[in-house]
């Protein structure tokens, strides 16, 4: 019961601050989440797919990334985590063919919850549809396996094993970058809503939310006045049905030699996000070159006061 009765504490202070829902939790994403989730507009590396699947045609190197976090940690009696793996691969550099990715993300709290997303997709580069010099567009579909469980024996009444279920849904997306800096994106997630409750017959209907987030960002390689080089400010507005959430977030990459340090910060509504990056590169000219990055993030829930922040840390790798 003690272990019931603090879940039920943070979930309702999680929800105080986020109005979170089934499949709301996204900590996917260490570098994204670094920069307070602000990433609609940016969705230039491994982590599109997650947030601006169209991002993903705009690439033209084979990615791969894991992650693994503690969420709450401090909180007592709790073990909430997040892992995730994904991979980007461009079926050709000039971005004729577009890009597929896959991944795989699963946030639990180890035997009593559990939710899982699997996720296949497909973007490309409009650049024959569009000749300018102005911008480049892309667009991207992106189709979601959503699969959560639940202990029995946690429920009000309880039941012997697990009680699960499924749904099938899909993402859409938009991304349109200016060759001045700016860039403007659309992402529409769990667009057929699905219905995943676990007793069809005899409870109300529980679907996911649907989310529609805008985004823009600004990216510039050295920001006047502040010097700042590499340096990329972003904001995404998020539409729920029942709320809107606004997100904002930074980045700064610092050239060392060959290797970049990457600095990181943002937040949204009652949660302050930091982070920091060190991509390694492998390869004698830029040409050729592939890197390895290793990312770390830090969540700051404001209104949880028994815990020392979320953690994540991550790694991927850039071919050439």
């Amino acid at each position: 019961m003690k272990r019931i009765s603090a879940l039920i504490c943070l979930i309702v202070a999680i929800c105080a601050a986020n109005a979170f829902a089934l499949f709301d939790v996204n900590y996917y994403g260490v570098r994204a989440l670094g920069m307070g989730q602000a990433f609609t507009a940016v969705a230039n590396d491994v982590n599109a797919p997650i947030y601006n699947i169209a991002g993903t045609g705009l690439l033209d190197r084979i990615e791969v990334a894991g992650m693994s976090s503690r969420l709450f940690a401090g909180e007592e009696g709790l073990n909430f985590t997040t892992n995730f793996i994904g991979t980007v691969v461009p079926l050709s550099r000039d971005k004729s063919y577009g890009t597929i990715s896959a991944g795989w993300g699963n946030y639990s709290d180890v035997g009593l919850y559990d939710e899982n997303i699997v996720y296949v997709g497909y973007a490309r580069h409009l650049g024959d549809l569009f000749e300018t010099e102005l911008f480049d567009i892309a667009l991207g579909v992106n189709f979601r396996y959503l699969h959560h469980k639940v202990n029995g024996r946690e429920l009000s009444t309880p039941v012997e094993g697990y009680l699960s279920e499924d749904a099938f849904t899909f993402d859409a997306g938009v991304l349109i970058k200016l060759k001045n800096g700016i860039s403007a994106g659309y992402s529409g997630k769990y667009l057929t809503s699905p219905d995943v409750r676990f007793f069809k017959e005899t409870s109300e209907k529980e679907n996911v939310q649907i989310h529609h987030v805008i985004g823009l960002a600004y990216f510039n390689e050295l920001l006047p006045l502040l010097r700042l080089p590499n340096f990329t400010i972003a904001g995404d507005f998020e539409i729920r049905e029942h709320d809107n959430v606004i997100m904002l977030g930074a980045e700064t990459k610092i050239k060392i030699s060959e290797s970049f340090l990457s600095f990181r910060a943002g937040g949204w509504q009652e949660q302050l996000t930091f982070g920091v990056g060190y991509s390694i590169p492998f390869g004698s000219t830029e040409a050729d070159r592939s890197y390895l990055t290793v990312d770390y993030a830090f969540i700051l829930p404001l209104e949880i006061q028994n815990t020392i922040g979320s953690h994540f840390f991550g790694l991927s790798y850039r071919f050439k």
